[in-house]
This record gives structure tokens, C-alpha cells and sequence, in this order.
């Protein structure tokens, strides 16, 4: 990183249960954590984005959870009024999900490209509607523009990213490079994006840069090294860090190819406050890795990814130390902003059309 450029940091989190079942009330696998969230950005003065996993909240509601809907809600509309921006998540296998006793069987209909045209659609349209509804009781001038793919599924997305972009969503941030991940459900390979910071792409080509179109604002990322302890081995040094078990995965018991389980396991690292066999080095070396990816560009803008369900005590010592690392190191380079901060700023006139 040069001492020219500029790096602006957004914080997202993916609001959301889990995914295949809790093991707890969804109170306390949520609500709890994300109050926690506030609570530390309030302390460090910084905003988070919160990927909003709408189509849960809408199918608790058909379920007849409205109380927990309504805390759901009364607890983003909270964020809104304290800074923090909301933006669109999409995970379509709640609207296929059994419900009984309060809890909830898991379809496995995981990938929105799998569904049908007009029900991408429909989900895309609800979604926005809910957010905007929710966030325009606070913030008139609340705006729903970016965009964040339930597991990060984004192949074979022309039809979701252009349905994203007619209904004016322009930024996309589902991606990081090198990552890969595979269960029986969901295969995700990003091995070889643009080597770019930032790019624009239509109709779901994702690995076509173009002028314009929706802007990828990717979550930071490191490859693996062979010489890196694997996971289970610091998971092993460090068991007083694990958080609380408060549900399952969609990927449990998932059976792999030799092949997948290699690309699995040499996935690169994403820049998240989730994994507490990390250290704030090993985040800040992710961080500074990105950076010096892209020497000659002035302005530099990436993801942290991160979800409130799977935070516990050393997740949120993670946050604050790394937050207050990166303003040591780099200063004035670094802002923490919103999605809604940084479209007013890049895109004034379609800004104002939007609203």
C-alpha cells in the first residue's frame, strides 16, 4: 500500500439464523450477538453493514413467529437510527423449510440460481420491499443498492444480477478471491476472479470487467499457505476461544470428492471476525496482503465478512483489536463507511434518482 492511496472498509455482517436449525432460542442466536455488534460499534464509533436475511423474517412471519419478526425488525430499525445501513441477503431455502414445536427443517433448496425465473424475482422484489419498508420508517432517505448471495452462490446468476440491476442494485459483495468451498448443496469457486480490486460486471459474468454495471466491492482475501497449521489444529490450541453452539450448518455431513476436500482445505482466508483460531496478526496480514495486491490504484474499497450468530467473546476482542490496529497503522488512509455513505459519494446523480 502506498502512502497516496485511499482504502475505504466496509464492516458487513450477514443478519441471520442459523441456517440448519438452532440449538438455542433464536433470540439468543441472534438477537443477542447483533445487540453486541452495536454495542462494539458504538464503542469504536465505526458503522457495520447488516446483510439482512430477509426471507427468513418473511417466512417467520407466515409461520405465525410474528414476536420474533417484530424484534427482528425493531432491532435493524434500532440500527438505522444509530448509522448503520441494512442491505439485501438472500437464503431461498426458508420459503421450502418445514416448521414445527419452533423449530425448523431445512430444504435443501440453497441456491437462489436453482429457482425458477419469476421466483428469483419475486424474492429479489420482496426482499427490497421489506428493507425498504424497515429502514424508510427511520431513514427517509434510506436506500436498499447493494447485494450479498446466501452462501456466496453467484454462478449462474445472469438471471439474479440482472433482475439486482434493473431494480437499481449496484453494488455486489459476494466474492473473494481464491476462496472455494463445496458441500452437497452449495459449490463455491472463486479461484480466478479479475485481478482487480474492484470491477464492474453485467448480467452475472462475473469474471468480465466492464465500464459499467454492478461494483464488486469484494471481501479481502489470502491464500493459504502450505505451511500453515490447519484449522483443526489451532481450533485445537485455542479451545477456550469457541463461542457458543447455537445451530447447525446446511453443509453438515456433506460427502466429498478427494479433489474438493483439497481445494477445501486450501481455500484462501477470508478477512472475518468469525474464526477464533485466528489471531489480529493473521487479519491484519490478510488486510495488508490485499492491499499490496494493488499498488497502483488510488482508491481501494473491500469487505470484512462476518456474522453475528457465530460471534462470542474472542470474536469481539478480535473486532475491537483489529478496528484499533488499523487506525494505528494506516491513519487517515482507512475510513469505515456504508454502503449508502459511499453510493452518495460515488454516484450523487443516480443517488438522487434512486431516492
Amino acid at each position: 500500500m502506498t502512502s497516496e492511496q485511499k482504502v475505504n472498509i466496509f464492516l458487513t455482517f450477514d443478519y441471520e439464523l442459523p441456517l440448519g436449525g438452532w440449538r438455542i432460542s433464536p433470540e439468543n442466536a441472534l438477537i443477542h450477538p447483533t445487540e453486541r455488534v452495536l454495542q462494539t460499534c458504538k464503542k469504536l464509533d465505526v458503522p457495520a453493514i447488516f446483510f439482512v436475511d430477509v426471507l427468513s423474517a418473511m417466512q417467520l412471519i407466515r409461520w405465525g413467529e410474528t414476536a420474533l419478526e417484530s424484534v427482528m425488525r425493531r432491532q435493524l430499525q434500532i440500527s438505522v437510527g444509530r448509522g448503520h445501513d441494512l442491505q439485501l441477503h438472500l437464503h431461498p431455502h426458508w420459503l421450502t423449510s418445514t416448521y414445527k414445536d419452533r423449530q425448523y427443517t431445512p430444504s435443501k433448496d440453497f441456491r437462489l440460481a436453482d429457482f425458477l425465473p419469476y421466483r428469483i424475482e419475486n424474492m429479489i422484489d420482496s426482499g427490497i420491499r421489506y428493507l425498504r419498508g424497515v429502514g424508510r420508517s427511520v431513514d427517509p432517505d434510506y436506500n436498499c443498492l447493494a447485494f450479498r448471495a446466501g452462501g456466496y452462490n453467484v454462478e449462474n446468476s445472469k438471471v439474479i444480477f440482472s433482475a439486482l440491476q434493473t431494480r437499481r442494485i449496484w453494488i455486489d459483495s459476494s466474492m473473494c478471491d481464491g476462496y472455494y468451498y463445496a458441500s452437497d448443496c452449495s459449490t463455491v469457486d472463486f479461484r480466478d476472479l479479475p485481478d482487480l480490486p474492484n470491477w464492474y460486471f453485467r448480467n452475472g459474468n462475473i469474471r468480465k470487467p466492464v465500464k459499467g454495471g454492478i461494483y464488486e466491492i469484494p471481501v479481502a482475501g489470502k491464500p493459504k499457505s502450505l505451511l500453515e497449521l490447519p484449522s483443526f489444529v489451532k481450533r485445537t490450541l485455542h479451545p477456550g476461544r469457541q463461542p457458543e453452539v447455537r445451530g447447525r450448518t446446511m453443509h453438515e455431513g456433506s460427502r466429498l470428492s478427494l479433489q474438493a476436500r483439497w481445494r477445501k482445505a486450501m481455500s484462501a482466508r477470508m478477512l472475518s471476525f468469525d474464526n477464533y483460531a485466528l489471531s489480529t496478526g493473521f487479519l491484519l496480514g490478510i488486510l495488508k496482503y490485499h492491499l499490496n495486491r494493488f499498488p497502483e490504484y488510488g482508491e481501494i474499497n473491500l469487505a470484512v465478512v462476518s456474522h453475528p450468530k457465530s460471534m462470542d467473546t474472542y470474536n469481539f476482542f478480535l473486532m475491537e483489536d483489529f478496528i484499533a490496529s488499523v487506525r494505528r497503522i494506516y491513519g487517515e488512509q482507512v475510513r469505515f463507511m456504508t454502503f449508502q455513505q459511499f453510493a452518495r459519494e460515488k454516484w450523487e446523480n443516480r443517488w438522487k434518482k434512486n431516492t
